[in-house]
């Protein structure tokens, strides 16, 4: 990242200047931690969840300006917000409490992994321990429950947030449980005919009938390569969970396990399918009735740059609407500068 930006190379160098220059790149941020995030059913908001993901967000943010640029000063700002969160006891409550975790989680823990490990940080080792406190009792309790009934994008949401903190916990009982719930809910949300009439479910699931199959699926009944579990709910949930899966398969890729061999077929598909109606296709009779609620959002560049930046394969349908909206910036949830950080193979 660093060479692309000195090099003023494009996409990376106005990507680079979007993210110094949002909300989340200000020396001013200033943290405003709650001791207890409440989430509740219906209400996006709740109390203090709008202010943990801008803090999260803002302290990753102020750890990939400290990785390019290397200045000091912006490993300190991610360390004051970071120190201000773990300060005092934290929990999330609330019936959305899980996704409110998930989403933060991640977050918190990419960026406590840069600031911990890159030179120069300079966090000192009892704010790591009490950061990593933090991260083991408010969030991963909340983001380890499952439920197989969950809908999809939440449980991808949460398993992201576990095989992070796991790494950052050095937790090996915790990825191993990321992992497993990877490996039961992207073949159940991902869709492929060979898979049969039907789709997968996750073990112990209750949708057992078709109909109860069909309400799942929010009256999709007609399964064929590339339907997602909430296609018809809208392409943003799919547009959050192509990324959430991603992000699970990058970080275990970095630990030496390949999932996206797994699911690369999936990957492909439910990407192809959705970048196309994103692009403008009119959606078939068969695919929700003919109708669907476009915006895929930021969610593209990690597993794009996996399957043709490192496999060489080829999703021009996925690339189209990727490169149309360079550089990628941040969802507001947990999604965040991924053309900088995954445009071109930057990190390998």
């Amino acid at each position: 990242m660093r060479e692309h930006v000195t090099a003023g190379r494009q996409p990376w160098l106005k990507a680079y200047l979007d993210m110094r220059d949002s909300r989340y790149g200000s020396y001013r941020h200033r943290a405003k931690p709650y001791g207890t995030v409440v989430r509740p059913a219906g209400d996006p908001e709740g109390r203090g969840c709008a202010e943990e993901r801008a803090d999260a967000l803002a302290a990753y943010t102020q750890a990939l300006l400290f990785s390019v640029t290397g200045r000091r000063q912006h490993a300190e700002k991610a360390r004051q917000i970071m120190d201000a969160w773990s300060g005092t006891p934290r929990r999330h409550t609330g019936a959305n409490a899980v996704v409110q975790a998930g989403w933060t989680g991640s977050v918190w823990a990419r960026a406590a992994e840069i600031v911990r490990h890159t030179r120069g940080g300079g966090w000192p080792a009892a704010r790591v321990q009490r950061f990593e406190g933090m991260l083991r009792t408010a969030h991963l309790p909340e983001v380890a429950a499952t439920d197989p009934d969950f809908t999809g994008s939440w449980d991808l949401v949460a398993t992201d947030a576990v095989i992070a903190i796991a790494v950052f916990l050095d937790d090996h009982r915790a990825f191993g449980h990321a992992l497993e719930r990877f490996r039961e809910r992207v073949p159940a949300y991902f869709h492929l005919e060979q898979d049969g009439p039907a789709p997968l479910t996750v073990p112990g699931s209750g949708v057992a009938t078709p109909r109860r199959m069909t309400a799942y699926w929010p009256g999709q009944a007609t399964y064929r390569d590339g339907v997602a579990q909430e296609t018809c709910r809208s392409f943003r949930h799919v547009g959050v969970s192509l990324a959430a899966t991603a992000h699970i398969a990058e970080t275990a890729w970095h630990q030496g396990v390949d999932l996206y061999g797994e699911v690369k077929d999936r990957l492909t598909a439910a990407l192809a399918l959705h970048a196309r109606h994103e692009l403008g296709a009119r959606a078939p009779a068969w695919l929700c009735g003919g109708r669907v609620e476009r915006n895929l959002g930021p969610h593209l560049e990690v597993a794009l740059n996996h399957l043709e930046g490192r496999l060489g394969a080829s999703v021009p349908a996925a690339r189209k609407p990727a490169v149309r909206t360079r550089p990628a910036g941040t969802d507001g949830l947990f999604t965040a500068w991924e053309t900088l950080t995954h445009a071109g193979r930057p990190g390998g």
